[in-house]
């Protein structure tokens, strides 16, 4: 059996971020692109029409009016609305896709480098189809979970007192850990479809058999990381604004102020801010999907040492 090194692979993220920092950069810019490039659209056609309905409806209430709001308005704002999310959504899957085919490239193919590697092709179509599938699973799977904990809820209140706190606490920690031992078994489902370059769901459980643990101290790690920089990441941001603003910009008063201007006046003051933040916020989803991602590829490669990958 194939021995699998969890430091080994909780290290490989962190190596594509060093050798690799333009890509992983330029990973997260592809990603917000085809991500929220779409929903930037959908609010700036219909966004500013929704402030000023809000609007429009707290100045009457604040004046006591007793107006009744435009009820045809909102509807026809809301169908716009509506005419948007199959793209949002179609981009979102694809922009997954792109993403995840992206870093598994990078760990799996080093050599196969092209412009960042970045495709948009067979592995990437997919990703984003093993994506769909693992959400549906995972809502069916908490369906699930949930049912069963709350049976072993309802079977505990049933019970005697001095039982019936420790039959529900037992019920809901088994569910749980039940929940994360699936997810675990079906975690290498997505360095798998890439390697083999066909679907891969169900083969996972096969090749995880005999490594649950490490895979799940795997995944226990991977989640104190990105807590860590996720703390780092608030402190430094609390850091800088009120490094730059102050605590006397962020009062209530300005704030209201601020937003009782034109529509138009704040946001083009808040353009180059909202900008900025996501181009930053773009960067950082590179390397946090690098850093989460890559060590899955990692084990694949190890529990399947001898594995034919390109390497154009």
């Amino acid at each position: 059996m194939a021995r699998l090194s969890v430091t080994t692979a909780i290290g490989t993220g962190f190596g594509l971020v060093a050798r690799y920092p333009v890509s992983v950069a330029l990973w997260g810019v592809a990603y917000f692109v085809l991500s929220f490039a779409p929903v930037l659209a959908m609010w700036m056609s219909a966004g500013p029409e929704f402030l000023e309905f809000f609007r429009s409806v707290s100045e009457a209430s604040e004046s006591g009016a007793a107006a009744e709001p435009d009820v045809e308005a909102f509807t026809a704002l809301n169908a716009e609305l509506t005419l948007w999310q199959p793209l949002t959504w179609l981009t979102s899957l694809g922009a997954h896709g792109v993403l995840f085919a992206a870093v598994f490239r990078a760990a799996l193919e080093p050599r196969n480098r092209g412009f960042a590697y970045l495709r948009l092709g067979k592995d990437e179509l997919w990703q984003a189809l093993l994506y769909l599938c693992l959400g549906v699973f995972a809502v069916a799977l908490v369906i699930v979970a949930m049912l069963l904990g709350g049976a072993g809820v309802l079977i505990g209140a049933a019970m005697p007192s001095p039982a019936k706190g420790w039959v529900i606490a037992l019920a809901v920690v088994a569910v749980v850990l039940a929940l994360i031992w699936v997810m675990v078994r079906f975690s290498q489902a997505a360095p798998m479809t890439f390697a083999e370059k066909r679907f891969r769901l169900f083969e996972s459980w096969a090749l995880t058999k005999g490594h649950s643990w490490r895979l799940f101290g795997l995944a226990l790690l991977l989640c104190l990381v990105v807590l860590a920089i996720e703390a780092l990441i608030v402190g430094l941001a609390a850091a800088v604004m009120f490094g730059v603003g102050g605590v006397t910009r962020f009062d209530h008063d300005a704030i209201e102020a601020f937003f009782s201007q034109p529509i138009d006046v704040w946001m083009a003051v808040l353009a180059p801010w909202l900008i900025g933040v996501g181009l930053t916020c773009a960067v950082l989803t590179g390397a946090l999907t690098a850093i989460l991602l890559a060590p899955w590829a990692s084990a694949y490669r190890q529990l399947v040492p001898n594995a034919q990958t390109s390497e154009i």
